[in-house]
């Protein structure tokens, strides 16, 4: 799918030209490089090709570029995690802090926001100090937030404390595209790209379905307990296992590969901070094999998983008598359905009559989401792989943007157009932001493609 990408395997290209596989030209290495690269990879014909220092991450042992990965996933995975996890909760904070239902619904809503925000800052910081540092400090912040969570007592010092725990935990919703690319082959990303999105889409649905357990039984306050243990135990696995994947060229005589991969947490990278680096990612607005596919991602996703996630507790607590358990029960088809199975069965269902029926539906749209959010990002990616941390910025920020409005109208789009109405304007929406458009771009990406690098 991604134009003028394909390449010639044979051609070796260096990092920094990383699937730029318009440029044939063969560079020339050392006979030790060349080596090197034969005794630990046992070909040429690599790209991008590494250096032969093995702290650089593409010289890494498979079992630790996996690690790697996995913990970035995770810390993706806990970012939504955290978001959708306090969803059953809502009709307990209303009760406790005497607001609605839809005012205690904006705990999710802020963090939505808020994730999609900050990584315009985090992004220009872990460029200078490294991945690393920014690992650390966004689970330990995420940490004590969450004790303050868990310690709050009015409906104000809750919204702030999760505001700051939005602000900390987003970090890898954004540079974990980037990752991919520092520590993986052009041949293995569109995979890798794959598993690390398919932590970010199992996020918003397991974070309800495990805490609506942890709500009925020991109360709201373990939510936030529990999220800040979490929020441990990832900073202690990022202290021992997570080495820095920004490498920045060959280490200094004397430096060993353990100091350049886990005990340098002072500045790598010299260059000043610029204004312009902090909104540079909005600029990839410019670029129509990025708008597209965001956008159109960024639909699917407010469909699929921001609304099948925040309206349950309002769609079904008050037609079926959910009590939190139950409504957490409920994000399990999500896990494992389409918008107007969901809708239209929800809407024929008789009051105090469960069916599993639209919970199926949730589950299909689920799929669907999760193999278009595999498919749009990796193809922006491969389309610009020199934007890969702006992109993700990008990405993140179009999709929690969007995602952060829709719980402010999916209420009266309901209650205005009722649900099987409903159905057809976001199956129309999809249609309309999503199918059209990416199937247009698949036809004529070549040549815009080709107008971008120009």
């Amino acid at each position: 799918m991604t134009p003028n990408n394909t390449g010639d395997m044979d051609d070796v290209l260096p990092k920094e030209q990383a699937m730029h596989v318009e440029d044939n030209s063969r560079p020339e290495i050392s006979r030790e490089h060349r080596e090197y690269l034969l005794q630990h990879h046992g070909t040429l014909k690599l790209n991008p090709l590494p250096s032969d220092d093995r702290a650089d991450p593409l010289n890494w042992p498979s079992r630790k570029k996996h690690t790697t990965l996995l913990l970035v996933a995770f810390h993706s995975f806990m970012a939504n995690f955290i978001g959708a996890g306090v969803i059953p909760a809502y009709d307990t904070f209303a009760d406790i802090f005497d607001v609605s239902v839809q005012d205690a619904s904006y705990y999710t809503s802020v963090v939505i926001l808020f994730t999609g925000i900050t990584p315009l800052f985090w992004k220009p910081l872990s460029d200078r100090f490294g991945r690393r540092p920014v690992w650390l400090v966004s689970t330990l912040g995420a940490l004590i937030c969450n004790v303050g969570c868990a310690k709050c007592t009015s409906y104000g010092t809750m919204m702030l404390c999760r505001i700051l725990t939005a602000t900390f935990i987003s970090p890898p919703l954004a540079i974990g595209t980037a990752v991919v690319m520092e520590v993986f082959f052009q041949h293995e990303r569109g995979r890798k790209m794959g598993i690390w999105a398919l932590f970010v889409t199992l996020g918003p649905p397991c974070g309800p379905f495990v805490m609506g357990f942890v709500t009925y039984h020991i109360g709201w306050q373990w939510m936030y307990w529990i999220f800040a243990i979490i929020n441990a135990l990832q900073f202690i696995l990022y202290l021992f296992l997570g080495p820095e994947t920004r490498y920045m060229g060959h280490r200094p005589l004397g430096v060993s590969q353990t100091q350049v991969e886990y005990l340098h947490f002072r500045r790598i990278d010299p260059t000043p901070f610029t204004l312009f680096e902090f909104y540079q990612p909005i600029l990839l607005v410019r670029y129509l094999t990025i708008m597209t596919p965001v956008v159109s991602y960024a639909m699917v996703f407010g469909f699929c998983s921001v609304m099948s996630t925040v309206e349950i507790p309002a769609l079904l607590g008050p037609k079926f008598g959910f009590n939190s358990q139950e409504i957490g029960l409920q994000f399990l088809g999500v896990i494992i359905g389409t918008l107007t199975v969901f809708c239209v069965q929800l809407d024929r269902a008789p009051p105090m009559h469960w069916n599993v029926t639209f919970i199926i539906g949730i589950g299909i749209a689920a799929f669907g989401n999760q193999v278009i959010t595999t498919v749009l990002i990796t193809y922006c990616v491969d389309c610009h792989p020199d934007q890969s941390a702006s992109i993700g910025v990008f990405v993140s920020l179009v999709r929690q943007f969007w995602g952060f409005l829709g719980p402010f109208w999916y209420p009266d789009m309901f209650a205005t157009l009722g649900l099987r109405g409903s159905a057809g304007l976001m199956v129309s929406l999809i249609i309309a932001v999503a199918i059209i458009p990416v199937a247009l771009l698949h036809w004529k990406g070549g040549s815009h493609h080709e107008q971008n690098e120009d």
